[in-house]
């Protein structure tokens, strides 16, 4: 069985932009001072979205970061330009150590064992390290905001930089449940990408049903209790006609 424990490794991340699908941003030329201003404007971003939502003030914004009028446009663009790489850079790192857990499940069993998908899928969301982080905590704020408001340009932003993932994690588990019609496979795979989002998105609702029992902020606790609930839920009998 695959350790979930132990020090992730580090993707580099021009390897990671061609995971997503993405090239890299062209950044060369910039003083000092502007990788400073860039950087900050882009941590502003995220307190500032995650406080107060993904249509928060750019101005609030600059007065955060301490830049003029202009520096969001002239460092990004636009707010989805500004979005899309405050998101990226998270985004990366999470999708990049998805990616290598999955790999390495799959180089110790062919098919890879269920279990192992699961926990390559959720391990990078829930390392207590990333919650103890205020930077992580904003970025997972961010994204419950782009899923409970969501709009056809944010929305999308987001949804793009996890394509590739989904469909090697789909691909993964369809190689393990050979049984399972195509339909089905993804009707299961969004089930538990909706138990994993919830978790992130409304992390409060269980310790209420709980009456304080249950607490995601204990991730092993948590870890131990989804895993083997999920891979029930993905192995289960098939319902539905085998299609492709």
């Amino acid at each position: 069985m695959l350790k979930v424990d132990r020090q992730l490794k580090k993707t580099s991340k021009s390897s990671l932009e061609v995971q997503l699908g993405n090239s890299p941003k062209r950044k060369n030329g910039l003083s000092e001072r502007g990788k400073m201003a860039r950087e900050a404007i882009l941590q502003a971003a995220e307190r500032i979205f995650a406080e107060d939502g993904i249509n928060a003030s750019l101005r609030k914004v600059m007065a955060e970061a301490d830049v003029n009028v202009g520096a969001i446009n002239y460092h990004f663009g636009t707010r989805e330009d500004l979005l899309r790489e405050m998101l990226e850079r998270r985004v990366s790192i999470i999708v990049g150590e998805r990616l290598t857990l999955l790999a390495e499940a799959e180089s110790l069993n062919n098919p890879a064992e269920l279990r192992d998908i699961v926990a390559a899928l959720l391990t990078p969301t829930f390392r207590p390290d990333r919650w103890n982080d205020e930077g992580w905590r904003n970025y997972f704020k961010v994204q419950a905001h782009l899923r409970s408001q969501p709009s056809q340009k944010n929305y999308p932003i987001s949804a793009n930089l996890f394509a590739k993932q989904h469909q090697l994690f789909v691909e993964a588990i369809g190689r393990t449940l050979p049984d399972l019609g195509k339909t089905e496979l993804f009707w299961r795979y969004y089930c538990l990408m909706s138990a994993m989002n919830q978790s992130v998105t409304n992390p409060y609702r269980i310790r209420e049903l709980s009456g304080g029992r249950c607490d995601t902020r204990d991730s092993a606790a948590m870890m131990k209790a989804m895993i083997p609930a999920l891979v029930g839920m993905l192995s289960a009998p098939p319902t539905m006609p085998v299609d492709d």
